[in-house]
């Protein structure tokens, strides 16, 4: 198909195009410098793990629905819808370290528990990096069966960026809120295509048939994820929750 040519270029070209697009209006809208790095680290951060999604997810999502339409285009993209997350997520890095931590000097002042989450984003932008140079059509013929292997690392780098979002980002205090509800629904829906498509590679490999085991236990994690997520909004499970103990603690007092 000769349009099929353009499509890992029209990818970076949105990309590039929303990246500036986002930079002019929040340096136009917000007055201030210090909420300007804030909320362009924070959009470049969220992006990055937008592409990170799709890219996860389109595997699992035609092998549950192979009938969907535009698998091969999709399918094309994905290795430069790949490289975009890598890209938001080095701009986010970029900003958030030297913009908002003032580089290395402010580090020093870090607690422990940002220090640890820090160290596991690094390590996920590092994985990003080293899938995105082994992206092109000569890697792929170079790495042969290794590439599969070593390109699944992407689900580990997608946990790991959703991890730090749910830690570190400000849009994720409380379990209630507009982003964790969307995130979990989102995970979720990745979840049970995982689960569908472990089902029909355990059909098409034994004889038993399609059993259903693995959208069973797709959907029992996510009740599980959901309880301790949206039932246990003081139980420590991220940085925010520390916060909101002793802000509620404070309040009392006065």
């Amino acid at each position: 198909m000769p349009g099929m040519r353009y499509v890992r270029a029209s990818v970076f070209l949105f990309a590039a195009i929303l990246c500036g697009a986002l930079y002019v209006i929040v340096r136009a809208g917000i007055p201030s410098e210090e909420l300007q790095e804030i909320r362009l680290a924070e959009l470049y951060g969220a992006l990055s793990l937008a592409f990170l999604y799709v890219a996860m997810a389109v595997s699992p999502l035609y092998s549950a629905f192979p009938g969907l339409p535009g698998r091969t285009t999709l399918n094309r993209a994905r290795r430069a819808i790949g490289i975009c997350a890598f890209c938001f997520g080095l701009l986010h890095t970029w900003m958030a370290f030297f913009d908002l931590l003032a580089g290395w000097e402010g580090m020093a002042f870090l607690p422990d528990r940002y220090w640890h989450d820090l160290v596991r984003s690094a390590a996920a932008l590092g994985v990003l990096f080293v899938l995105a140079a082994t992206s092109s059509d000569w890697a792929v013929a170079r790495l042969g069966r290794r590439w599969k292997w070593l390109h699944r690392l992407l689900y580990v780098a997608g946990a790991i960026v959703l991890l730090h979002a749910a830690v570190l980002g400000s849009h994720f205090v409380s379990p209630t809120s507009a982003a964790w509800i969307a995130t979990f629904v989102l995970v979720a829906v990745l979840i049970v295509l995982e689960g569908m498509r472990l089902d029909r590679w355990m059909a098409s490999s034994s004889s038993v048939g399609n059993l259903g085991a693995g959208l069973a236990l797709s959907l029992f994690g996510v009740a599980a994820a959901a309880a301790l997520i949206f039932f246990g909004e003081n139980s420590g499970f991220n940085i925010h929750s520390t916060h909101a103990i002793s802000y509620g603690a404070a309040a009392k007092g006065r």
